[in-house]
């Protein structure tokens, strides 16, 4: 589905399975992205219909790991917060703000994940058939572009944002501790507190890179919901679209024997779909 090194590390008996290259654009390709960053924190957002891509015992040791290693960020704040310093504690009270949304949006992943599963089954009932003639119809190739473009874009800044965040102590330190410059201290990426003496040796690095995945478990909490809904909206628009030009290309055939009985009989479908795509 996406992120297969991950599953297939934690879950040894699934082999993934390529896809031919002609195979028509699924609605499970809209929400590849937000589905690979949930799988890079160890989180299903929803129950996949295929058996392989059940996740396996150690999928949920994986995520129980991240949020354990984040939680332990927002203990260690506030365990060690600096009341003198009006500076920090903003800082502070801004990293748990940003923990605590990521932990709610993960929550919120987990507690509806029966009502999200049912969701995309919803999408995949109503996506058009893998036939050329209703792809084009519903212009499918052109929705799936659109959703990965800012999909792509929008994660790609967010990642990158929390890279320079979480890398730019640990890479001044490595350069002034190469030219011997007096200045190199070492930091940590976002609290400066840990509950060990973290100045010796290899336990620096641990800790440094134990705040920076905290970080991207963080993000990853934020982003993925944000990109989830964007998915699940962009499908409804298409089917809008499809529904609105269909409706601009109604032809009525009142006219002809029975026609009535038809036209009515088509609007009813319309009518059906609309209340299917509202659902």
């Amino acid at each position: 589905m996406s992120v297969k090194f991950i599953k297939t590390i934690l879950n040894p008996k699934e082999i993934p399975i390529k896809k031919p290259d002609n195979e028509y654009p699924k609605c499970e390709d809209f929400f590849k992205l937000p589905v690979m960053f949930y799988h890079t924190i160890g989180l299903d957002p929803y129950d996949s219909s295929r058996p392989e891509d059940k996740p396996g015992i150690m999928f949920h040791i994986y995520f129980l790991c991240h949020m354990i290693n984040m939680l332990m960020v927002v203990f260690v704040i506030i365990s060690f917060r600096n009341k003198e310093n009006f500076l920090v504690c903003c800082i502070q009270m801004g990293c748990i703000g940003f923990i605590c949304a990521a932990v709610g949006k993960v929550v919120s992943v987990i507690s509806q994940k029966r009502k999200m599963t049912n969701l995309v089954k919803e999408l995949e009932s109503i996506f058009p058939r893998p036939m050329e003639k209703e792809h084009e119809e519903y212009d499918v190739k052109k929705y799936l572009k659109i959703s990965n473009l800012y999909g792509k874009s929008f994660g790609s800044v967010y990642t990158i944002l929390v890279v320079i965040n979480s890398m730019f102590a640990l890479i001044e330190y490595i350069i002034l501790w190469l030219m011997h410059s007096p200045n190199a201290e070492q930091s940590m990426p976002y609290v400066e507190f840990a509950p060990w003496d973290y100045h010796d040796g290899w336990c620096f690095f641990l800790t440094y890179m134990s705040q920076a995945i905290a970080g991207y478990t963080a993000t990853c909490g934020h982003i993925s919901a944000d990109l989830m809904i964007f998915a699940v909206t962009m499908q409804a628009i298409m089917h809008f679209d499809r529904l609105s030009r269909a409706l601009t290309e109604f032809q009525f055939r009142s006219g002809d024997v029975g026609g009535a009985d038809e036209d009515l009989r088509r609007l009813q479908t319309l009518i059906a779909y609309h209340n299917r795509i509202l659902g």
